[in-house]
């Protein structure tokens, strides 16, 4: 039941994020520059000092996520080769951070350190559960959501690649239980499953 409920709140916050990104590409740059600057100077300052802001950084970090996925998505050119190799790199970065300690699934608040806080949007439960969720995963759901809108295609083609991708990690770890998965491969995996799927429908057409 944990992990269904874990789904859900992922699965939903990753369609917001991507819904917020589609809309945002009607924003002019400068917004998310600034966006970006603000928000990852203001997590990588908490982070340093130690300071406890938590639940006011879940807000940071979907700021960061929002502006910095926009700003990338403005960046790159409205073709998939560009995109498919940030995604490669992103699989590739997110699949190190894996390797690296986490808290343990049942520490307290207190004993979670506060930069944990500023690297993801976090829903703290009782007995020592919780619901986490990486800012380089929503910047990425809105990255895909605001390239597919620069590139005219449909808003399930811009939301669905994240949210495919979440369910079919969790599918993984269903049928093979192991404590979490980066989830950035699984993006991808999605995302170049629709891109070939749009190219095989064009074809046909």
């Amino acid at each position: 039941m944990f992990r269904l409920a874990e789904f859900g709140f992922d699965a939903t916050l990753l369609a917001g994020t991507a819904t917020a990104g589609w809309f945002a590409t009607r924003h002019a740059r400068r917004w998310f520059v600034a966006g970006t600057a603000v928000s990852l100077l203001t997590l990588v300052t908490g982070a340093l000092l130690e300071v406890r802001l938590y639940p006011w950084t879940d807000g940071l970090v979907f700021l960061f996520a929002l502006s910095g996925g926009s700003l990338l998505a403005s960046l790159l050119p409205a073709r998939p080769a560009p995109l498919g190799l940030v995604l490669a790199t992103l699989s590739a970065i997110d699949s190190g951070l894996f390797l690296l300690p986490a808290p343990a699934t049942t520490a307290s608040p207190a004993q979670l350190p506060a930069p944990f806080f500023f690297g993801n949007v976090v829903l703290l439960l009782p007995h020592g559960q919780r619901f986490v969720l990486g800012a380089l995963d929503l910047l990425l759901a809105a990255a895909l959501a605001a390239q597919a809108r620069r590139r005219r295609r449909s808003f399930l083609t811009g939301t669905a690649p994240t949210v495919i991708g979440i369910a079919l990690a969790f599918l993984v770890v269903a049928l093979r239980p192991t404590p979490g998965l980066p989830l950035i491969p699984f993006f991808s995996t999605a995302w170049l499953a629709l891109e070939l799927a749009g190219r095989l429908v064009s074809c046909r057409s």
